[in-house]
């Protein structure tokens, strides 16, 4: 299920591409990955986010509402990752500024070099937040000053 999940956010798009080998020259599709934006509804019960999902997946939200009610009763892992997910998640009608800086804009620089969907970094980063004690505080911070130097190194490239 898991993998039907991440499979259904990374499509390939094709397109042939000529393949080289010692024996002979073929055409091969070329796979590019497209994601597709996680986001909350603007019309949810408590914050959206399992509509959102619901809509997103296309299931009923009552089966993503079972999932998170099975995870808080086992062990309370579900209210932590709905919370987590409604701070990282942008709603549906402002997905437009979804990659505008939160809080020290480490998460959108990452999502814009990576090309992976903000919402997923951002979960991620809540989860470590919670998971490892602070240690994922230090490593934002060094992110941040990483990325904020290959930023000035590339205005000083231009």
């Amino acid at each position: 299920m898991i993998l039907e999940f991440w499979k259904f956010f990374l499509k390939p798009l094709n397109e042939s591409v000529a393949v080289k080998s010692d024996f002979m020259v073929k055409k091969a599709p070329k796979l590019e990955v497209s994601m597709r934006a996680l986001y909350r509804s603007e019309d949810g019960v408590i914050a959206g986010v399992c509509k959102g999902l619901s809509e997103i997946l296309e299931i009923e939200v009552g089966l993503i509402r079972l999932a998170f009610l099975a995870f808080l009763l086992i062990g309370g892992s579900g209210i932590v990752g709905y919370f987590a997910l409604v701070f990282a998640l942008p709603r549906k009608d402002k997905l437009p500024q979804a990659l505008e800086p939160k809080i020290l804009g480490v998460c959108a620089n990452l999502a814009k070099k990576t090309e992976i969907d903000v919402g997923i970094i951002r979960f991620f980063t809540i989860l470590s937040l919670f998971g490892s004690i602070g240690l994922s505080l230090l490593f934002y911070i060094i992110l941040k000053i990483i990325l904020s130097e290959s930023e000035s190194n590339l205005k000083d490239l231009n």
